[in-house]
């Protein structure tokens, strides 16, 4: 009889949730069930681990995890001596994502063939009965055994299925299609010259800005964030791979306030610009607090896709923006620039789906104007905007974006303002200007002589 399941590996599994990396935290909390563990004080531990991982402190200690109050003496016992049995040598803890897949891969086996019998068991049983030889009967256990290997067969978070022909199930579908209340929103960039054209950015959108050194990408998606939050009450996050909590605080509180961002870079803004800031901060923490909103900001030094997942999946977030792309971390190392950026922009655009949430990155562009590595991006993102400003955009405070990759709306250019002495970016000229032309010299003697 084959075994049916691994008390030590399970054990392995909840060990390595409170101790390893957050990386590899992530990938158990990610692809294992509660169905996973067969003891039931393991059983407790995994569902306190998921339910911290959605929470704001994340997962804690292992010390501190053994304060809690609904585990049982036994329990914190396995825990802290790291075995089952007290003869038994402590458990290691796992610390690369090759064994943390291996050991999911293998807990999700004893997982199946649990069901397995379980399944072949109850069939038994009920084809032992008298009553199962009529159709009814016969009809409820086909559907059990159906159900139960579909269960087997299936990734949990595998979507959904529709049928629109035979076996027609879109119903609700359709229904909040017609029904205004419930129709999926998009969520608006709230620069009016790019909303009006396409309707705004989709729900789950993977949005890449693309400008060189300095072009302002940073400014750029944190006003699209705070417009958000404030226009349409939105909970979003600001996650800084670049700067530190101080930079990202100046940047916000000039946008916000007005108050120009190299004088509270060097504090020496004046007292009536302190009280403008204590007044803009006010009215920005009220208006959510009156909307129960949220506008977070995060400043890891790291961040790989599958460490964002882990903190912020089901914490009911609509947009994030990490900024910027290039610094995010796979666990593969040694990878070339393009495919790494190119690992990052897939998982991200899976991110956006399973997440329910738009994120926004910027990135770093090319002297040609196109971003850099830009093939690998292009296919997975939904939206790619890039610019360029030189000494003219900055003197007239004006730009144009172009639109590389559009999926959903025309690829139209648009124009924005921006102010960098106040952190600011709001909508430019409705009609984005015609290029001058340029004649050489030979063009304008032709002219003048036929004139």
């Amino acid at each position: 009889m084959p075994r049916l399941l691994d008390g030590n590996l399970e054990l392995q599994a909840i060990l390595s949730c409170l101790q390893s990396p957050e990386s590899i935290k992530s990938i158990f909390i990610s692809k294992l069930t509660r169905s996973h563990f067969a003891f039931d004080l393991l059983v407790t531990c995994f569902d306190i681990l998921s339910d911290l991982a959605k929470g704001a402190q994340g997962i804690p200690s292992l010390e501190t995890f053994c304060q809690r109050p609904e585990l049982n003496e036994l329990t914190v016992e396995i825990l802290r001596r790291r075995s089952l049995e007290a003869e038994d040598a402590p458990l290691d803890i796992i610390t690369n994502e090759s064994d943390a897949n291996h050991v999911c891969s293998l807990l999700d086996s004893f997982y199946k063939l649990r069901r397995s019998r379980e399944l072949v068991r109850g069939t038994a049983a009920k084809l032992a009965d008298e009553k199962a030889t009529n159709a009814e009967a016969v009809e409820q256990i086909t559907a059990s055994i159906e159900t139960a290997l579909f269960d087997l067969r299936s990734n949990p978070d595998e979507a959904k299925l529709y049928h629109y022909g035979q076996g027609y199930n879109a119903g609700d579908l359709i229904r909040k299609l017609l029904d205004p209340a419930q129709h999926v929103k998009l969520y608006p960039s709230c620069f009016n010259n790019f909303d009006v054209m396409a309707g705004g950015f989709g729900r789950t959108d993977l949005v890449i800005l693309g400008s060189h050194a300095k072009g302002g990408k940073s400014i750029v998606a944190l006003n699209i964030l705070i417009n958000q939050y404030m226009v349409e009450k939105m909970n979003v996050c600001y996650i800084s791979l670049e700067m530190d909590e101080y930079e990202v605080r100046d940047r916000l509180v000039s946008r916000l306030s007005g108050v120009e961002y190299s004088l509270i870079r060097q504090s020496t803004y004046s007292p009536a610009d302190a009280k403008r800031i204590q007044i803009a901060i006010d009215k920005f923490v009220a208006h959510g607090e009156k909307h129960n909103i949220k506008f977070d900001v995060l400043t890891p030094s790291t961040m790989s896709v599958s460490e964002f997942r882990l903190k912020f999946k089901n914490r009911g977030y609509h947009a994030f923006c990490i900024d910027y792309l290039n610094l995010m971390s796979i666990t593969e190392k040694n990878r070339p620039d393009w495919e790494r950026l190119s690992i990052i922009c897939r998982e991200l655009k899976q991110t956006t789906k399973a997440m329910d949430c738009l994120i926004i990155s910027p990135t770093q562009m090319n002297e040609d104007g196109d971003v850099r590595y830009s093939k690998s991006m292009r296919e997975h993102a939904n939206i790619i905007w890039s610019w360029r400003i030189g000494e003219e955009e900055r003197t007239n405070k004006m730009f144009k974006v172009n639109q590389l990759v559009t999926r959903s709306g025309p690829p139209d250019p648009f124009m924005l303002s921006m102010s960098f002495e106040t952190m600011t970016v709001s909508d430019g000229p409705a009609q984005v200007p015609e290029p001058e032309k340029k004649f050489d010299k030979g063009d304008r003697k032709g002219k003048m002589s036929g004139s």
